[in-house]
């Protein structure tokens, strides 16, 4: 039995498959990376809203309207327990200043009044 001849046309269509195949899988695994890598970002821009947010509360119920409150608040604003990293990091470098009025001024050094 003789063998036909492969046409010409079909090999280049597989080859054309394959490399459209390839391109599509390097973009979709860019995708994917890009998706996670983005989700990441969102969960710890919340967890750290959450972290201020919680440790701004707790400070609050400790003024009093004297120094000694103003360094309780500030204690408990700095070494807040929640943590970033699904849980497993500490916060550090956390600042913590106080104002007399929502708009300011912040200050650091905060004095009763």
């Amino acid at each position: 039995m003789r063998q036909l001849p492969e046409r010409a046309g079909a090999r280049t269509r597989r080859g054309f498959v394959l490399l459209a195949t390839a391109a599509g899988l390097i973009a979709m695994v860019g995708a994917l990376g890009l998706s996670v890598d983005l989700g990441r970002l969102y969960i710890a821009r919340n967890e750290a809203q959450s972290y201020a947010d919680a440790a701004a509360l707790a400070a609050a119920l400790e003024l009093d309207g004297t120094a000694v409150g103003i360094a309780r608040a500030r204690d408990r604003a700095l070494n807040f327990p929640n943590r970033w990293h699904s849980g497993t990091t500490r916060f550090s470098g956390t600042e913590v200043e106080f104002a007399t009025s929502a708009a300011g001024p912040w200050v650091a050094a905060a004095q009763p009044g």
